[in-house]
């Protein structure tokens, strides 16, 4: 069998080979002919790159979160807490909609498919390894971005025995792993596009499951494309700053099972004009 490699598809071995060569890690080149040379990987990270080059002769492109703590097309981390490192990869399918999340776990003396995850869009807007559910489980957190609008799609997936469970399925613009009095909680930013109005959810997942625990409808103008983050406010407590690039911003606190907006300013652009684009999501 002969395979036809593009310029795209030298592209992306490349990056994948210079994120193989951080995993393992390498010394410093210390002689000009060196620069020359392909650092030689170990029979571990040999048996990984195959792995690795059997889903790109497929047709497949690796690709890279555009956020989150998962930011590498090819990473390196202990996904399901056990001590182990595990190896998670990225990558667009042929058809360009297809997005799939690998993770392969080393069994023996070889890397193997643990799990994939699929999805439909344009890019993985974000992926972070949580724990919503406590110290002994994790979960993977993926915000699949649907197409140019702020609308993306929200997965949580339990790595609990590398089931990927469906934990949470919803479309929002935006998210936050945060606090919810002494566990874990996931903020949902959901914006209604024909109505221009911003909801702000917070999920626990005490039983197992995203059950939702209150909701705060936002200001006017906040919510299409959201830039999260954990504040501290003046009397110690926990709070989450919500803006937007027009300027515009909110402090919501939860407190009694419930939000409150204890601060809102106004944006220098009108409510419901363009806004640019948010780092974090």
């Amino acid at each position: 069998m002969r395979f036809v490699f593009s310029r795209t598809r030298l592209a992306a071995l490349s990056l994948l080979a210079a994120a193989l060569i951080a995993l393992c890690g390498c010394d410093i080149l210390r002689t000009g002919e060196e620069l020359y040379c392909l650092p030689e990987l170990s029979e571990e990270d040999a048996d990984l790159h195959g792995v690795l080059d059997q889903v790109l002769e497929s047709g497949a492109q690796s690709v890279s979160p555009r956020s989150g703590g998962l930011r590498q097309s090819a990473q390196a981390a202990d996904l399901d807490g056990d001590g182990e490192t595990e190896i998670i990869a990225f990558f667009r399918e042929e058809d360009g909609v297809t997005l799939r999340v690998c993770i392969f776990d080393r069994v023996g003396e070889h890397y193997s498919t643990a799990a994939v995850i699929e999805g439909t869009g344009t890019a993985i807007e974000k992926a972070d390894c949580v724990r919503l559910r406590g110290e002994a489980d994790s979960e993977l957190l993926i915000l699949w971005n649907i197409g140019d609008s702020a609308l993306r799609y929200l997965g949580v997936y339990s790595l609990t025995d590398w089931s990927c469970e469906e934990l949470l399925a919803a479309g929002c613009s935006g998210c936050l792993v945060t606090r919810a009095g002494d566990e874990q909680a996931l903020l949902m930013i959901k914006y209604d596009t024909e109505l221009q109005v911003g909801t702000a959810q917070l999920y626990t997942f005490s039983t197992g499951m995203g059950e939702k625990c209150c909701e705060i409808t936002l200001p006017a103008g906040l919510g299409e494309d959201p830039i999260l983050s954990e504040t501290i406010l003046a009397d110690g407590s926990g709070a989450i700053l919500l803006e937007n690039r027009a300027g515009q911003s909110c402090i919501l606190k939860y407190e009694d099972s419930s939000f409150t907006i204890t601060e809102s300013t106004e944006g220098e652009d009108p409510p419901g004009g363009s806004n640019e684009k948010g780092t974090d999501t």
